[in-house]
């Protein structure tokens, strides 16, 4: 499921020219890549798919999202810094974040973590878009549950 899911938001990216989607809503965390957990912000680019964390949730995230790369965090300087060194590890120029779940307090100090060519490109309801359309597997899980 987590496959086809992050398949639907490559599209995406290619439709709005993105080179990457940095992913922070906990609900949007969770549909993607399957953790449960409240703190760990995913990076899907064409070239993969990544969930970030510290070591709090290393072993939940290798459990519950084995079709993501771990990237761990062993600093103390933070989720938002570790996003920074790997995208600057990764090297996309268009950049795209959920704007409705990244402070602007969050989004100026990754902006000022970045070199200058990297745009931040707000998004909105990207993946919320996704999660309104329902496989009949997840339409039966609804059935059941109502």
């Amino acid at each position: 499921e987590s496959t086809r899911r992050v398949a639907a938001v490559r599209r995406r990216l290619t439709d709005l020219e993105l080179d990457a989607l940095v992913v922070t809503a906990p609900e949007n965390t969770r549909y993607l890549s399957g953790f449960s957990g409240t703190l760990g912000y995913l990076v899907i680019s064409g070239a993969g798919a990544e969930i970030l964390g510290d070591s709090r949730y290393w072993l939940q995230m290798e459990a519950e999202a084995p079709g993501f790369t771990l990237v761990r965090s062993v600093a103390s300087s933070g989720l938002l810094a570790l996003l920074a060194d790997h995208l600057k590890r990764l090297g996309p120029r268009r950049v795209g974040f959920e704007s409705q779940h990244l402070t602007v307090d969050q989004h100026r100090r990754l902006g000022g973590s970045l070199t200058p060519d990297v745009a931040l490109v707000p998004t909105a309801g990207l993946v919320e878009e996704l999660r309104m359309l329902k496989t009949p597997h997840e339409v039966e899980l609804l059935r059941q549950v109502a």
